[in-house]
């Protein structure tokens, strides 16, 4: 289940002198509108970044911080949801509270773990419980333990998708040293 935020909350702010009964049409084209107009600005070079947690307050939280850095954020309820979510849309973070129903986010990240296409993302653990100690450590890269500041969210975030696009420019360099693949496709030009 994904959330939305609401068009007050979204900054959008109708005039005094707007009729009260707009319909939830011309509200969702506003939306529409506004959300299309901060890719544009991006200029779609924004990361996805998955938020996995049980409690909505946090969830809005979370997902308002991570947006204010120029991200694409989807969101889950629960562990289940939130490996559906990432099977169909492979995000480049996932930041998952550790104590949920259905799937907690110990049992997430060692599913995401054994996939060999989700195995790369990165991960956040949230928890209120001290969970450094254990031998799940392992399966996060980063860990947060609540309350924390979204400051600190931030800052986990931005170093996490900074390693991640140094690592994909890394592999990208070693490609190119070793020149073209043998199976290349052939520029049109080229064919007399």
């Amino acid at each position: 289940m994904q959330l939305t935020l609401s068009p007050q909350s979204a900054g959008y702010h109708r005039p005094q002198d707007a009729h009260t009964d707009c319909s939830l049409v011309s509200r969702a084209c506003r939306m529409r509108h506004h959300y299309s107009n901060i890719q544009c600005m991006r200029g779609g070079n924004m990361s996805r970044v998955l938020i996995v947690d049980d409690e909505p307050d946090s969830l809005w939280a979370m997902q308002l911080a991570i947006e204010r850095l120029g991200q694409y954020v989807m969101v889950a309820k629960d562990g289940e949801v939130a490996l559906r979510i990432a099977a169909r849309q492979l995000p480049d973070l996932i930041v998952t509270d550790c104590n949920m129903p259905v799937m907690d986010g110990i049992e997430l990240c060692s599913r995401l773990r054994s996939y060999p296409s989700l195995g790369l993302i990165p991960i956040v653990m949230v928890s209120a419980s001290d969970l450094q100690a254990t031998e799940a450590q392992r399966l996060y890269d980063a860990f947060l333990r609540k309350p924390f500041g979204l400051d600190d969210l931030s800052t986990a975030v931005s170093r996490l998708l900074t390693q991640r696009l140094q690592r994909y420019a890394a592999i990208r360099a070693t490609r190119s040293e070793r020149g073209v693949p043998r199976w290349q496709s052939v520029f049109p030009g080229c064919w007399p």
